[in-house]
């Protein structure tokens, strides 16, 4: 069984005719054959008539024409990159979904507060770190509602000298995904610097999902993870929250 042809509709790639193949297929004994052309469906009109008219040697059986497609992920929504980095990887190698709570939206101003981290694989959650991180200032009302922390939870939590040591750890080489992943690696390297840690966020590179969800989201402009979640059917957990300390026994979510 062919499983990747590509026609004479596959521009600049192919020379094979539809027809042609098909009967090749079927005088080969071949019960199906799948046809996957570059971004495009031309030739499943021509598949059809003529799997209509090819028998498979020796049988009286039609061969079976498996229409698929070659398809491309073209982010038209901005210019937001979606994968930073050049390592190749799939779901099924280990991966880190993280996420960050900071005092403010400046990575040389501000500081992180909590780190939240999941190592998944192959859509199962493999370990999970979180902590919160004492940021050395009062919080202001603006961040403790959006976030939903507060002076009392930090008090006590380690300092960022601590604790990134230990994520970067606990990452290892893994990729590193994130939603709004420029913000996030963004204070990871800014807080990098500033301790003297080498860190080189484009490897192993890190997929961005806020581009990703933006599109499939529609009126989800301000690209919330719980926004996110709740317009594909997903819904947070009780009390409504939507920032990562509130999200470790919602497994749901990942």
């Amino acid at each position: 069984m062919e499983l990747h042809l590509h026609t004479n509709m596959s521009n600049m790639d192919a020379l094979t005719e539809t027809t042609a193949a098909v009967k090749q297929a079927a005088a080969w004994g071949h019960q199906a054959i799948a046809i996957t052309d570059h971004g495009c469906a031309q030739s499943f009109p021509e598949a059809m008539k003529a799997a209509s008219k090819a028998k498979v040697a020796g049988t009286d059986q039609n061969i079976k024409i498996l229409y698929g497609c070659e398809g491309y992920y073209v982010n038209d929504v901005d210019d937001r990159i979606v994968v930073h980095g050049d390592r190749e990887a799939d779901f099924s190698q280990e991966y880190v979904a993280f996420d960050l709570e900071t005092t403010g939206l400046s990575s040389q101003h501000d500081e992180i507060i909590e780190i939240g981290a999941v190592i998944l694989k192959e859509g199962r959650e493999v370990d999970r770190f979180q902590s919160f991180v004492d940021p050395g200032r009062l919080l202001t009302q603006k961040i403790v509602d959006l976030t939903g922390i507060t002076d009392e939870m930090l008090r006590g939590a380690p300092d960022i000298g601590e604790i990134l040591p230990r994520f970067l750890a606990f990452c290892g080489d893994r990729p590193l995904i994130a939603h709004n992943a420029d913000f996030d690696v963004g204070f990871v390297s800014a807080a990098c610097r500033r301790l003297g840690i080498a860190y080189g966020p484009t490897y192993p590179g890190y997929p961005d999902s806020l581009p990703k969800s933006a599109a499939p989201a529609g009126e989800v402009q301000a690209g919330h993870c719980g926004q996110c979640l709740e317009s594909a059917g997903v819904q947070p957990p009780p009390g409504g929250g939507r920032r990562s300390h509130l999200w470790p026994d919602f497994p749901q979510a990942e």
